[in-house]
């Protein structure tokens, strides 16, 4: 029984480990990853639907019900979407779910070139063996055993967790596309967080060196370069050739640099890493964090090929093709260019750069049909999540905010508006990183680690929030009631859930330690007049007077940045007096909400708010800020935060009032025409 071993939550984490050795639920998780290990779900083909109907058995047997999942089949392969339902805290507008992603398919294997059988789960020298091993059947035990353990517990998160674990994320990621545009009902969410990236690494003695948080992926693209001539016999050379005219072009490929760009995860990297880096890498890191148009930093960290796609776009050649034969001029010549594109910038948008670099008479084609997505801004409350997980289990070490160049399922769910949070639960030594490999393994410590990793997480970001007194007690040496003319003397308030239930005098002499009860908090406030809290119907607690001087500000802000200037002004408000407010929107949509979220449980000291998300306004119009001088390669505030309430039409006006209200607006700010920040001004 599960039961037994939630017992304790409390887990060592041995390096090699005997059934005798392993707590209750070690042995469970022990268990499952053997059964996952001995699935062959191969993508397309094999024994996918046959994982994903063992997982839902294990899911039902802990009470999950058939509503709460959606299982499908695409093709040879399936998936499986688990939702775990939540209720928000008292006072609080539900929020949208969060997922919990990973995925099911794993890379071939061939038994006859591996030294042990690469579908049964084998553990020696500390590792455990297996075919996803590494990639990715850690995560998937890791997130079904969490709903497992939540479930046997009953927690209640504050708001739905999905589970999607898709089935082909090693090659065409159709399960992903398929669920996003024909269920997007149950993989709709705020954001996700991914087990098939970020993690930790290990130095070569096995000591923890730093965790990696994955914001956002480079889009994969490759072009195609074409030259063409009428061709003729070898012996009869032409001033233009097809060949000639290709290699020329190549060269200007080569000398060419796309723009350096950056984000936050980049330049958050740079600063981590160079505080750990020695010599002029070290140094270059540290001054390009510090000031991403430093030319020299961005120029020495242009030279290591690690670090040159972390501050750019990158194109190279990689195949050509040309002639039809040795005794005639070509016809045609061709090269493949492959690019990896800096997130944010479109597939269409190199392409066209690429036509310039090459000239007019050089054929560019995009190949196949990329997917790009913009960086997920980093998430204060994830990071802190993470950061406690992680130093919980290695004390200190620095937590990075990565792009990669690889891609995940993660690049879906970023194009279709989702942030996504690459946090895997791994931590390895570079030099045992066999993942799609021979011998793929994870160290053992490292698997039972994991389990502790996704459990903090979640308890953290959605578990409740510290309870708070129910009964109180104020004592008032002069009360303003706001009915009455008069200014009552030494009066007492009796609260009980947040209501005043009772005003009555304070009895002569008598003292307030005697009579409070044990349920109720007191206040002594003898000394002072109370008075009801006063209500402001106009706030921007999210912005900044010295926004509106120069509105480049909020682009080359991240939204946590912009929450983190707010929270002061929440605080100054209520000391002020003000208890209520109608805050009519940000021209950074849904940091009010968030404010909002954080003063009702009691994270930020804050006013009671109504808000409205943002401006409902026509393109151009008051609070659409995409203004002349629009810093599009700074922005470190998504375009989509920035513009979100922009539409035209009743329909698509119709239909953002909607998503606002969905999102949980309290009221809708239309701004019909101009306003202070709109081109041309008021």
């Amino acid at each position: 029984m599960l039961a037994a071993a939630l017992a304790s939550s409390a887990i060592a984490s041995p390096a090699s480990t005997a059934a005798s050795e392993l707590t209750p639920l070690q042995a469970k998780a022990r268990e499952m990853f053997a059964r996952v290990i001995g699935f062959k779900s191969i993508a397309p083909g094999y024994e996918t639907p046959q994982l994903v109907d063992y997982l839902a058995g294990e899911l039902r047997a802990a009470g999950f019900e058939e509503k709460d999942m959606l299982r499908g089949r695409l093709e040879e392969t399936a998936y499986l979407v688990v939702r775990y339902r939540g209720q928000p805290p008292a006072g609080t507008a539900p929020r949208k779910p969060v997922l919990l992603l990973s995925h099911l398919d794993v890379v071939p294997a061939l038994k006859e070139h591996w030294k042990r059988d690469p579908f049964r789960l084998d553990e020696a020298n500390g590792f455990f063996y297996g075919r996803g091993a590494l990639d990715i059947k850690p995560g998937v035990t890791s997130l079904v055993m969490l709903f497992l353990r939540l479930k046997q517990e009953n927690f209640v998160p504050t708001r739905d967790l999905v589970m999607v674990l898709s089935g082909d994320e090693e090659t065409t990621g159709a399960t992903t596309v398929k669920l996003l545009e024909e269920h997007r009902d149950w993989v709709d969410a705020e954001y996700a967080l991914n087990t098939d990236a970020g993690g930790g690494t290990l130095d070569h003695e096995g000591r923890a060196r730093s965790y990696n948080i994955q914001t956002a992926e480079k889009t994969y693209a490759s072009y195609k370069l074409s030259a063409y001539n009428p061709g003729g016999h070898s012996s009869q050379p032409r001033a233009d050739n097809a060949i000639y005219e290709l290699a020329d072009a190549l060269k200007s490929v080569q000398t060419y640099q796309f723009p350096v760009q950056w984000s936050d995860t980049t330049l958050g990297f740079f600063k981590a890493t160079g505080a750990i880096t020695d010599g002029p890498l070290g140094a270059a890191m540290r001054n390009f964090a510090a000031n991403p148009g430093d030319a020299s930093a961005a120029a020495e960290l242009a030279k290591h090929p690690v670090y040159i796609g972390a501050t750019r776009t990158t194109c190279v050649a990689t195949m050509l093709r040309a002639g039809h034969a040795e005794n005639a001029l070509p016809q045609q010549a061709s090269a493949t260019v492959n690019c990896r594109i800096f997130p944010g910038v479109t597939p269409q948008a190199i392409r066209d750069a690429l036509q310039k670099v090459v000239g007019e008479r050089i054929e560019v084609e995009t190949l196949d049909n990329p997917r790009y997505s913009d960086a997920s801004p980093l998430r204060q409350d994830v990071v802190d999540a993470v950061t406690a997980a992680v130093h919980a289990r290695h004390p200190g070490i620095p937590i990075i905010p990565i792009q990669e160049s690889g891609a995940t399922d993660g690049l879906f769910y970023r194009a279709a508006g989702i942030p996504t949070y690459g946090i895997s639960e791994t931590f390895i030594r570079n030099e045992d990183q066999f993942a799609h490999g021979l011998d793929e393994r994870i160290p053992v410590q490292s698997f039972y680690e994991g389990l502790e990793h996704w459990y903090r997480i979640v308890q953290t970001l959605f578990g409740p929030a510290p309870s708070v007194p129910r009964a109180m007690l104020i004592d008032c040496g002069r009360l303003i009631d706001g009915v009455s003319d008069t200014v009552r003397e030494q009066q007492r308030l009796r609260i009980e859930n947040e209501r005043i239930v009772a005003v009555e005098p304070i009895a002569a002499g008598e003292l307030s330690s005697k009579i409070t009860p044990r349920a109720a908090s007191y206040l002594d406030l003898r000394a002072h007049t109370c008075m009801p809290g006063l209500i402001d119907l106009h706030t921007h607690l999210t912005d900044l007077p010295e926004n509106t001087v120069d509105f480049r500000i909020y682009p080359r802000r991240s939204p946590e940045d912009h929450l983190k200037l707010a929270r002061p002004n929440a605080a100054a408000t209520l000391l002020a007096g003000f208890t209520s407010v109608r805050d009519v929107g940000g021209y950074v949509g849904g940091l009010d909400r968030e404010l909002r979220d954080e003063i009702n449980t009691g994270r930020t000291p804050g006013p009671r708010m109504q808000v409205a998300i943002g401006y409902l306004t026509i393109s151009g119009g008051g609070g659409d800020m995409l203004l002349p001088g629009f810093p599009r390669r700074e922005a470190l505030t998504p375009l989509a935060r920035l513009r979100r309430g922009v539409a035209k039409g009743p329909e698509a006006f119709a239909a953002r009032a909607r998503s606002f209200l969905d999102d949980g607006a309290d009221v809708l700010k239309i701004i019909a025409s101009g306003a202070v920040l709109s081109p041309g001004g008021v």
